[in-house]
């Protein structure tokens, strides 16, 4: 006749501390787990989380990351999108001074400035911009400087796009912030950004920026 043994078992609530050896069950619907005595207490064998892991497949360079409360094997790439990593582009032109009424355009990590769609920056990969900073020293006379990242592919003109800030240095060096807007990037796209000076004044001074990139995998 065959025997059938079972082991302890009964609703998380009610779990007593097991003995040395002893195996007990919790039976709620959804937190089903299984737990040995030990001298040092009840510890856990097997539960969701665990048979989760135990049925992810082994790939090579994968991560093992929690996704939605739940555990899964993902990609570099995924993880990569996932952390969303910024690449931060930067313009600068800090031996130059822009005379009232002006518009230049800059470029990252290019030191010069010209007329538009002569500095482009291209994107290889599809991707979001964000977090325009600018700043710059202007005179006693300043009123506006406006600065707005410029968007083209291939060989046409670039088109203003929502990531701008106008600063009123007038007198003093002052920073701004576009943290609102974002801009989607296709591969080969290309930008370029615009500084314009307001005609009602004299110079200004010691320009820059920077505008955060995150590539999408």
């Amino acid at each position: 006749m065959k025997r059938k043994i079972q082991i302890r078992r009964g609703a998380l609530a009610d779990r007593p501390t097991f003995s040395s050896g002893e195996f007990g069950l919790d039976t709620d619907t959804g937190s089903e787990a299984v737990y040995i005595g030990t001298p040092a207490g009840n510890k856990l064998v097997s539960n969701a989380s665990l048979r989760t892991l135990g049925g992810l497949t082994a790939t090579t360079d994968n991560f093992i990351v929690s996704v939605a409360s739940a555990w899964a094997s993902r990609t570099p790439a995924q993880v990569k999108n996932t952390l969303a990593i910024p690449q931060i582009l930067v313009g600068m032109a800090t031996s130059q001074t822009f005379a009232s009424g002006s518009t230049t355009y800059f470029a990252p990590f290019c030191p010069v400035t010209g007329n538009t769609g002569v500095y482009r920056y291209y994107f290889r990969s599809a991707g979001v911009l964000s977090n325009l900073n600018v700043w710059g020293l202007g005179n006693a006379t300043i009123s506006d400087v406006t600065w707005t990242v410029m968007q083209g592919s291939g060989s046409g003109t670039s088109s203003a796009t929502t990531l701008t800030k106008t600063l009123d240095p007038s007198g003093s060096f002052q920073t701004g912030a576009d943290t609102t807007h974002t801009v989607s990037i296709a591969a080969d796209d290309w930008i370029e950004v615009r500084m314009v000076v307001e005609a009602a004044g004299f110079a200004y001074s010691t320009p820059g920026w920077s505008v955060e990139f995150v590539k999408t995998y």
